[in-house]
């Protein structure tokens, strides 16, 4: 009967440390591994001072790991080039969905770093806050549940009108 005690015993506390340390931690769910291979171009030199001119950001994520995940969302952060924060501009929950399943594929990721907003801000200034940093957040979830962070950033410079050798 002691010995039955003790079995019983053993196994309540193995039950315990199960439960406290079960399968909601990353040793049973590992989460995605992604990889921002690059970020093009990297500096952004309009050629006017039209929005238009402003090229698209592509940014080449890679899953290294064989655990399917999705681009669900992004987030667009400005910095003027003391590294000051400009909050009015960040945009939050940008939505977009776009399926990594094959380890080691790059997947091409086209997005507008810059918006209207921050090219009018750029222009309009009396200060020189040029060049202006994006920071672009990717949230990833994978099959796990799991939210993979990962960041790529991008300059953009202010037009300058040069003059004619005309």
């Amino acid at each position: 009967m002691k010995k039955f005690k003790r079995i019983l015993y053993f196994a309540f506390l193995l039950l315990v440390v199960f439960i406290n340390t079960g399968c909601d931690k990353n040793g049973f769910y590992p989460a995605s591994d992604i990889q921002i291979v690059k970020a093009e171009p990297f500096n952004i030199l309009p050629t006017s001072s039209d929005f238009d001119s402003i090229e698209d950001g592509v940014v080449t994520a890679k899953l290294i790991n064989t655990i399917p995940c999705e681009l669900v969302s992004y987030d667009l952060t400005y910095r003027t080039v003391l590294n000051e924060p400009i909050d009015s501009l960040t945009i939050t929950d940008i939505p977009i969905n776009i399926p990594f399943a094959e380890a080691d594929t790059e997947t091409d990721i086209t997005l507008k770093p810059y918006q209207k907003h921050v090219l009018d801000l750029l222009n309009n200034t009396s200060s020189n806050i040029a060049p202006i940093r994006a920071t672009v957040t990717l949230h990833f979830k994978d099959v796990n549940k799991n939210e993979v962070i990962r960041n790529a950033s991008f300059l953009l410079y202010k037009y300058v009108e040069t003059a004619s050798s005309d």
